[in-house]
């Protein structure tokens, strides 16, 4: 039988501190801003590639500090590593979606076909 991962509710088995609601609010509310912005900011057009390009740099991060940090890997709890993949494979999942003749235009760009020789 499969093991899944759990995210364990704080009141279950064992005490949380006081601060864990507030740190997990924090870190929602860091990792949303940046991509809330990012979608005001940049084109439409170029959003998917743009996203994807955040994504796996975010991927790269939390992978890089899981094994900085020495993490280990548990079959029952959601750690970095987990962050790490689900970060890379919406990352590749959004550069897959993505057009490429979007990113050849770009912004204030011609169309792509005058880039042909």
């Amino acid at each position: 039988m499969a093991h899944w991962k759990v995210l364990v509710p704080a009141g279950v088995g064992r005490s949380a501190p006081q601060w864990r609601g507030a740190a997990i609010f924090a870190g929602v509310a860091l990792a949303g801003l940046p991509l809330l912005a990012l979608a005001r900011l940049i084109p439409a057009p170029l959003l998917l590639p743009t996203l994807s390009i955040v994504l796996l740099a975010i991927s790269g991060l939390c992978a890089l500090l899981a094994w900085r940090l020495n993490v280990r890997r548990r079959h029952d709890r959601i750690d970095l590593w987990d962050l790490a993949g689900a970060c890379a494979f919406v990352g590749f999942a959004a550069a897959m979606l993505s057009q490429p003749e979007h990113v050849l235009d770009g912004p204030g760009a011609g169309p792509a076909a005058s880039l042909t020789p």
